[in-house]
């Protein structure tokens, strides 16, 4: 599968002449390169007009949350068992992140090497001395984007999540972030119950999801 990352146009000729030229080469060359399916999110409703008129569809949403990051009380035991993310763990991140998410929300080797070289926090919790799961963070304009968290199903619901969280609002109240926010599926009623339990709010709208197959154009 592919995401779309961007779409800009000028005016003339427009976005909608634009797009109708450029989408229909786009979807073939992906169904060339054997890539079924293309996933695509927006705020702007002229893009999502563009979408649904070529046939993608809405699939889903996502939703934002935040929270003031705040002190653990038991950081000594949170930290226990949590430590920096090598490169040499990426391997067995990426096995836990597919264990853990399904398309279109997995990331691929080279996306997550990428993800760890961008963060300002990643850090790996091990148990028995494997990855049970792993977080992500990023340094923004107004605070400090939670950008991945994972927990592999055979730890989930044993304090995982929890630990990875308290570890990251810690980490970043001591270093003076106003706000931590992070965004989810709407159909991911699991973590939706973590963050507000770790004191996460919503905060602001949501983001439809879109999802179109990339199937061979007739010429």
């Amino acid at each position: 599968m592919a995401w779309l990352h961007l779409f800009a146009a000028d005016d003339p000729p427009g976005t909608s002449a634009v797009w109708g030229r450029l989408w229909p080469e786009a979807a073939q060359v992906l169904s060339d390169m054997g890539v079924p399916r293309a996933w695509a999110m927006t705020t702007e409703s002229w893009m999502v007009q563009l979408l649904l008129q070529s046939g993608f569809e809405n699939v889903g949403c996502v939703v934002a949350y935040g929270v003031r990051p705040y002190p653990s009380p038991r950081i000594g035991e949170v930290d226990a068992g949590i430590s920096a993310m090598q490169e040499a763990d990426l391997r067995e991140v990426g096995e836990l992140d597919r264990a853990a998410f399904s398309p279109p929300w997995q990331l691929d080797p080279d996306a997550l090497g990428e993800n760890r070289r961008r963060s300002d926090l990643a850090v790996v919790l091990r148990r028995e001395s494997r990855i049970a799961g792993y977080l992500t963070a990023v340094r923004t304009s107004v605070g400090v984007h939670l950008s991945r968290i994972a927990v592999h199903p055979r730890h989930q619901g044993r304090g995982a999540g929890r630990r990875l969280l308290a570890y990251l609002l810690d980490f970043f109240h001591r270093q003076g972030a106003p706000i931590v926010t992070v965004n989810t599926q709407t159909e991911n009623l699991r973590s939706q119950r973590l963050y507000r339990e770790m004191g996460f709010s919503p905060i602001g709208g949501s983001f439809p999801v879109f999802r179109a197959q990339t199937a061979p154009i007739r010429r």
